[in-house]
């Protein structure tokens, strides 16, 4: 089975938001995520914490230095975990 699911990652240390889809499968004992693939950034004030601008992700390079940085955050192992947890599986990155 496939899936996808949509979110926000709140970057605090850059001062950004990351809107993006990660695609994954469920296999007979396991969830895997299978791509990541963000959409736009939002850049906060941080002091405030408002939004300064939106911009979309056009590039591949722009993609693959996002979803990297996501991979390595804490949020990853937490959709990771999470997404298992609704499946009843063990996680595999």
């Amino acid at each position: 089975m496939m899936g996808t699911v949509q979110m926000t990652w709140e970057d605090e240390e850059n001062n950004r938001q990351v809107a993006l889809t990660a695609e994954y499968s469920v296999a007979s004992d396991s969830l895997t995520i299978r791509s990541i693939t963000p959409t736009q950034v939002s850049f906060l004030c941080p002091t405030s914490g408002d939004v300064l601008r939106t911009v979309r992700v056009w590039t591949d390079k722009g993609r693959e230095l996002l979803a990297r940085a996501f991979r390595g955050s804490d949020q990853f192992d937490v959709l990771l975990t999470e997404l298992a947890e609704q499946a009843g599986l063990t996680a595999q990155a």
